[in-house]
């Protein structure tokens, strides 16, 4: 669709038909005006809506030392941000592994709250994930793809597969010096719930206990833009106005050397 819009807004033609019936009736200077008015707004428009687009929060290896934090049934873990800006088509990465093999599957949750008395209300998405055998550092998992999220409080909760072993997952952790963080995203606190204090029905119900040392689970956050009508509509405006301007200042200058 772009490719036959930009082909339109470069012929000829559509120029004349603007400047022979817009121009002859408004006045040129005054459709000159305006038209250059609106494409810088509708391209505006278009810069602001993919700001957000990108790597959103990232958390890395501050160094070299690593730990694995056990996932299981009865070992629940969870990291929180905050975003004070709305982001679009949303994916969410783990950094995990599977230390016993086979085809183990855990329970992954978005949620705005946790803890005790916490309901399926709080859920804005749930899912199952698998860790890749012995899974290095150096690779997410991803877990959740085309989340669009409102400015908030937002928890990943990460229960691990039911097992006779409590480290069947790992979910790596690190004193982290290196935070990637856009603008409107801060990372929040880190959590866990082990043995009876886990809710095994329901994992964000847990009684969580906050970590209060240097250590954070790794997750990377990122969003890809999807162009819409409105996009191309945006866009086409915002490149019919720009050439057309483009092409009256060439016009001018001819005549002023003429």
């Amino acid at each position: 669709m772009f490719t036959i819009c930009l082909i339109m807004i470069r012929q000829r033609n559509w120029y004349l038909l603007v400047e022979g019936r817009v121009g002859g009736i408004l006045g040129m200077a005054y459709v000159q005006c305006w038209l250059r008015l609106v494409s810088i707004v509708c391209l505006a428009i278009l810069a602001v809506g993919s700001a957000n687009a990108g790597l959103l929060l990232d958390i890395a290896r501050g160094d070299e030392s690593f730990a694995n934090a056990s996932l299981s049934e009865t070992n629940v873990r969870a990291i929180s941000w905050n975003q004070t800006v709305e982001s679009r088509n949303v994916s969410i990465s783990a950094y995990l592994r599977d230390n016993l093999g086979g085809d183990l599957l855990g329970n992954a949750y978005i949620t705005t709250s946790i803890g005790i008395g916490t309901t399926t209300d709080s859920v804005v998405a749930s899912s199952t994930f698998s860790a890749p055998f012995l899974n290095p550092v150096s690779t997410p998992v991803t877990i959740f793809t085309g989340l669009d999220l409102s400015p908030g409080t937002y928890y990943l909760v990460l229960q691990g597969p039911a097992g006779p072993f409590a480290n069947n997952f790992s979910w790596y952790a690190s004193q982290v010096t290196d935070v990637f963080a856009a603008t409107g995203f801060s990372l929040g606190s880190n959590f866990f719930s082990l043995n009876t204090s886990a809710d095994t029905t329901f994992a964000p119900a847990s009684e969580f206990t906050a970590i209060t040392i240097d250590l954070n689970y790794l997750i990377r956050i990122e969003s890809v833009e999807i162009p819409e009508p409105g996009t191309a509509i945006l866009l086409c405006v915002g490149l019919f106005g720009l050439g057309w301007l483009q092409r009256r200042s060439r016009l001018q200058s001819r005549e002023n050397l003429g």
